[in-house]
């Protein structure tokens, strides 16, 4: 399968403190084609946590695409507002 026709996957969440298992479940929503991850804002985390995040969005993002699972993988910061 060519990049251009491989089917987009969407996932979201707050991946605050990225962990291992972060990472695997990425790896393998991956697999199935080209990753989006919608990042929840800091707002967002607070309201569903009732707690500030660990990290703010930025750090946040730049974790995300430090573990970036493959070359296929397109990973771009999706605010929820």
């Amino acid at each position: 399968m060519d990049v251009q026709s491989r089917p987009k996957v969407m996932v979201a969440g707050c991946f605050d403190l990225l962990h291992a298992s972060h990472v695997a479940f990425l790896a393998k929503a991956a697999a199935f084609g080209d990753l989006h991850v919608s990042l929840g804002s800091d707002q967002s985390i607070l309201r569903q946590k009732g707690k500030s995040p660990a990290y703010s969005e930025p750090v946040s993002y730049t974790h995300l695409r430090a573990h970036e699972p493959g070359r296929n993988l397109v990973c771009r910061l999706v605010l929820e507002k």
